[in-house]
Formats: structure tokens, sequence, C-alpha cells
């Protein structure tokens, strides 16, 4: 390679227009780690060469691999600007990252509906909001680019030559780290080649949005959201050294006339990590088409590997998604979650907050503002954990003495199969540690306060010795003055001990 590297380097000196020196030489400067003389080179090519193309897509090839995202995909943009309508539509088409049933969906869009798939569909590959760019769609055009110039390049695999299946798994899976030949036993001893891929890939694109909603809810213990095992892509974008599912849990209120989102999550955390170290900690939230229309950005300083992270924020009109994200600026590791919101906060009155799960405190708290507020950081919950449980309720009817009167309902629902809760658990108090002979499903208590805003309810619900798997908290709050009832949900995983 270093002699090649030598050998494209002089020619390009004599012939620096010459698509067929600099393309192989970009390539090998940058699969040498020399991104910066790959980026060098493809700049003097830009320079002389007077395709209107080309120049443009070998400089995003050469500023991708420099991690320069944004400044690539403008390259890309130029360069896609230069093609035919035809041309144009090979570079953009995204078929091969897609189920198959999915594709054949695909291919019945009409152009402009074609466009606007792949506009949703980029923005919610986007690996992460917090770097500048989009990491996965420049990875797809420098995907093109390396095909391109192998097309046109001496190619060996073993026996096999570049094709049509080998430029599908390189859209799809990049270029392999290294190929190991094994000779196959028998009478011909043919080579057997096999191809190993970047072993941190993980799925970015989706791999359906006509046929499937290409996002779901959160759902705690639920792992990456897109199948890693079968998926049809996989990336290992070079902004982060690893990335994982960021646990969290999201809630939001009601404040005057408008809703506030708060995130709690604990950051990701691995062997890696030296202390102490700051942390990038983001929460964006989403448009139906996953456009950012709103995000709160802070960076936390770690001294500890318990190191907690919230933020909090306006809800926006429109907002379908959110996603949830952390990066060690360090040592690049990173953590992301990335949902639908939940099902929309009751709108009728009481007007109810989600339920949120605090860690106990010397006494309940008196608002989100007290010392005692503390929200857990993850919903997987260990069997005998104590959790307190607190809502807020708004618009309850005060009585003539000013005073509000309530009566608030408990329940907790197992998953009988996957997605599907109804099974209400027996013996609740028993089994929220609240000791007692209760064996009812359901726990009822009546309370009367002073009329207010944003008025909390809480319980400390003991050690939960529920039983693993998913369980779903809901609680009714009734206006006794009124009658009418509003309620919330809140799924948690029980874990063993």
């Amino acid at each position: 390679r270093a002699r090649a590297i030598a050998a494209y380097r002089k020619a390009l000196v004599f012939w620096p227009a010459d698509t067929l020196v600099a393309g192989p030489l970009v390539r090998y400067l940058i699969e040498d780690d020399q991104r910066t003389s790959a980026l060098e080179a493809s700049e003097t090519f830009a320079a002389a060469s007077t395709h209107p193309g080309w120049p443009h897509f070998l400089r995003g090839f050469a500023l991708h691999a420099a991690e320069r995202y944004e400044a690539a995909e403008q390259a890309f943009e130029r360069a896609l600007a230069t093609l035919s309508a035809s041309q144009r539509e090979d570079w953009l088409d995204v078929r091969v990252l897609l189920a198959p049933e999915e594709r054949s969906r695909y291919r019945q869009l009409p152009t402009e509906q074609r466009s606007t798939f792949q506009q949703r569909l980029w923005q919610l590959a986007d690996p992460i909001h917090l770097t500048r760019g989009n990491e996965s769609r420049a990875e797809h055009f420098s995907r093109h680019v390396y095909g391109r110039i192998l097309r046109r390049a001496p190619f060996t695999s073993g026996a096999v030559s570049w094709g049509a299946d080998v430029e599908e798994l390189t859209l799809r899976f990049g270029v392999p780290r290294m190929r190991t030949q094994d000779w196959a036993r028998g009478p011909t001893l043919d080579a057997q080649i096999t191809e190993h891929f970047d072993p941190d890939q993980q799925s970015y694109v989706p791999p359906a949005l006509l046929t499937a909603a290409g996002i779901t809810e959160f759902a705690p213990g639920a792992g990456w959201p897109y199948d890693t095992i079968r998926s049809r892509n996989g990336f290992a974008p070079r902004s982060v050294r690893r990335m994982l599912t960021l646990d969290h849990m999201l809630s939001r209120f009601y404040e005057r006339d408008s809703v506030i989102v708060r995130v709690d999550a604990q950051l990701p955390l691995d062997s890696a990590v030296r202390y102490p170290t700051r942390f990038e900690f983001g929460v964006f939230l989403l448009d139906s088409t996953f456009q950012v229309i709103a995000a709160r950005v802070d960076t936390i300083a770690a001294d500890s590997a318990r190191t907690a992270a919230n933020l909090v924020l306006p809800l926006p009109a429109g907002a379908a998604a959110y996603s949830v994200e952390a990066r060690d600026l360090g040592s690049r590791l990173a953590g992301r979650s990335r949902h639908r919101l939940p099902a929309p906060l009751p709108a009728s009155r009481p007007l109810l907050s989600d339920l949120v799960l605090l860690a106990p405190a010397a006494e309940l708290p008196a608002s989100r503002e007290n010392a005692s507020f503390t929200p857990v950081r993850s919903l997987q919950l260990k069997r005998g954990q104590p959790v307190v449980i607190y809502l807020e309720a708004d618009g309850l009817t005060p009585g003539d003495d000013r005073m509000v009167r309530y009566a608030v309902d408990l329940e907790v629902m197992e998953e009988t199969r996957p997605g599907v809760f109804t099974r209400t658990v027996q013996r609740l108090g028993r089994a929220l540690g609240l000791g007692g002979n209760d064996v009812s499903p359901r726990i009822t208590w009546n309370e009367q306060k002073p009329a207010a805003i944003a008025l909390p309810i809480a319980l400390n619900l003991g050690k939960l010795q529920l039983n693993q798997g998913l369980q779903r908290f809901r609680v009714t709050v009734t206006d006794r003055e009124t009658g009418v009832r509003s309620s919330v949900d809140r799924t948690v995983r029980i874990e063993g001990k």
C-alpha cells in the first residue's frame, strides 16, 4: 500500500485531473489513516478537473473520512446537483437498505413521494444529533464513491470480482475490516474468502417506514430499536466509539397553559471512561417527519460511575417523537434512545402529569422543587427496590371552603403476552410492599388539600414485591366535587434482585 500511495502521489503531480489517479489515491490514503492528506489530494484534483460532479463526490468522500460530516453532505449535494435525473435517482436510491416487503412498496411510490420518504428515512437514521451533520447519509454517499472507485480500479477478493452483489454489500455494510482466506477440503482446494465487517456496527437506517412505523414507544429494558442480528444494514459512525441504548425516564407536566418535558437518565459508562470527564447530554424533540423542532443540550461534569443528568424543555406543538442522547467527550462512548412520544396527557380536568417514580427520601415531596423529588433514572426496577410514585393534578374543583377533595386509585397490571396488559395484580398491597393482608387488586385513598396549581400526589410504595417482567402502573384521580376522573399510566420492568 505504501508503494501504491507513493506511485499515485507522483502520478497526481503530472496528471492532477485524472480520475483514475485521484480516486485510488484518496482511497489508499483514507485506508492508511492519512485523512488530512486524502483531503488535500481531493482538493488538488478538484482544482484541476473540469468534470462537473466527480470532484465534489471525491471531496465529500475525503471530508467524510475526516469526520467533517456537515461539509461532506454539502459537497455531496453540490455533486448531486450536476447529475441527470436518472443518475441522481441512482445515487439517492435506498432500496438495498430496506426490508424485502418495504422495497416493493418503495418502488411503487411516485417520484415526489419517494423523495419525501428518503428525507424522513435519513432524518431518522441520523445516529446522534449531538454532532453536526448526518453521519449515516454521508456514509451512504461515501460508500457509493468507494464502489465507483473500485468499479474502475483493479479489485480482487479471492476469485470474486466487483459486481452488483459486492456493490450491494458495500452499500449495506461498508468496507470489510479484513478478509481471511480458507482452503476448502477436497481435490480442487478452492479458496474460500470470508469478509469481516466492523463488529460494532448497528442499524441506524430504519428497515421499514411504509409497512411499519419506523419508530416505537419506549419500553423499559428493550434493546436497540432495529434488529442488529438480522439487520439490512450496518454502520459504526466514527463520531462515537461505541453506542449503547440509553436508559431514561421521560415525564411531562402541565405548567400554566403549556406542557414541559423532563428527562432523567443515567450516563452511559464502560471501562474506557476515565474520571473526571465531561458528557454532552441532550434532549431533542422531533415532528412527524423526524425533523428536530426543539432541543436542549448541556455539558455534564462526571466524576464517578453514578453520574446522572436531567434536562427540562417546553413541549412544542407538533412534537411526535424524541431523542435522548449522551456522549463522553473523552472516550466518545455514547448512548441514545429515540422513540415516539407517549400518548398525550389527559386534556380534560383534572389535568394529570405523567406518573413519576422517585427514589425514597425522608419525606414525600411537596413539589418538583423539593430536594426529595429524586426521579429514578431507569424504569428497570429490581424486585425489592423501594419506590415512591408522584404526579401532579390541576383543575380540581374547590368547595366552598377552598378545599379540593379527590380520590386516588392505584392499579398494577401485568403483561400476559407481548404488548398486552390484561392481568391485574392481586394482593396489591402486599405486592407493593405496603404490608397488611390486602387482597384487593386496587389501592384507593381519599385526600383533601387547599386548592392549588399543580397539586402534588405522592405515595411511598415500599419495597416492590411484583413478579418479574413488564408491569403497568395506572393511577386514576377522581374529583369528588364533580365525579370527573382522569388516568395516567407508567410501564416498568421488574427484574430479579
